[in-house]
């Protein structure tokens, strides 16, 4: 069910930034994929929010029960995008882009995001009820202010590309702090107030990277027909950081009993992140600038 629910999500997830594309100008497409990002966020801050509630009276399966109505609300929604702007791709699919190396570098550029952010999203909640002392409830809820500071992190990088900012430099500049807010919110001992900042920190630098990577896949694509096989092979870089980032760190602090060495692999993860944005700013030189 999990395995269905996840293929779902990679559909909408290929889909919707594609339609946005088509029916967004070219100057204006950073903008719209800022908006874009926000799924995620907004979707975290709710569900943390009120999974503590829904598990404490309905159990795991309440909780899965909102998922799907959720999913209802969206399937009510369908019938109101646009039908008539037809497929800029004319139905087709330029499989050929990806021979090139600009996406394979963004997938990868994803993954180390991804296998990053997951793993630190994975076991902060533990994190922060054995450093603070947190109930359950409250580290769950501590934990809420990454995604609530993505909020403006994603608007943000929306802004900075219609601004002019170039967008691989979305990757590699928020990365850059984020070196140095990684390891010091799982490393040092800090006060609540310095956590809760650092937390508040962590999450709006997040925020503003899947801006970047959602607005140079339609840049690296030189059909309309790649944009959904860039899209499509960046989410898989995604996916596979989801998957083998929280069980490695979970092997890690399970064998060094601390933080040490996984947040060492975090921060390799970030470096990694660097270099793809740079990589990525060399293979896009002929993208223009957004007016």
């Amino acid at each position: 069910g999990r395995g269905l629910e996840g293929f779902g999500v990679v559909l909408i997830t290929v889909a919707a930034p594609t339609l946005i594309v088509s029916l967004s100008r070219r100057e204006d497409i950073g903008l719209a994929m800022g908006i874009w990002a926000l799924w995620m966020p907004v979707g975290s801050v709710l569900m943390l929010a009120i999974a503590p509630l829904l598990l404490g009276t309905f159990g795991w399966r309440g909780l899965w029960a909102v998922s799907a109505a959720a999913a209802l609300v969206v399937l009510s929604l369908l019938p109101g995008l646009p039908h008539h702007v037809g497929t800029p791709s004319g139905g087709r699919l330029d499989l050929k882009v990806l021979r090139r190396g600009g996406p394979w570098l963004l997938a990868l550029a994803f993954f180390c995001f991804s296998s990053q952010f997951f793993s630190v999203f994975t076991f902060l909640p533990t994190h922060l009820a054995q450093t603070m002392g947190l109930s359950t409830r409250a580290a769950t809820l501590a934990s809420a202010l990454v995604p609530a500071a993505i909020i403006p992190g994603n608007l943000l990088g929306g802004l900075l590309v219609h601004r002019g900012v170039r967008p691989w430099m979305l990757l590699a500049l928020p990365a850059l702090p984020l070196l140095l807010v990684m390891p010091s919110l799982l490393l040092l001992p800090l006060t609540p107030p310095v956590t809760y900042l650092l937390l508040a920190l962590y999450g709006f630098f997040l925020g503003i990277i899947p801006t970047g990577i959602f607005t140079l896949a339609p840049l690296l694509a030189p059909t309309p027909a790649a944009t959904g096989p860039i899209l499509g092979l960046a989410l898989s870089g995604q996916g596979l950081g989801i998957l083998m980032g929280p069980p490695l760190v979970g092997w890690l602090l399970e064998s060094a009993d601390g933080w040490t060495y996984p947040a060492l692999l975090l921060g390799l993860a970030l470096v990694g992140l660097i270099l793809c944005a740079f990589a990525l700013g060399r293979a896009t030189p002929l993208v223009a600038r957004p007016h």
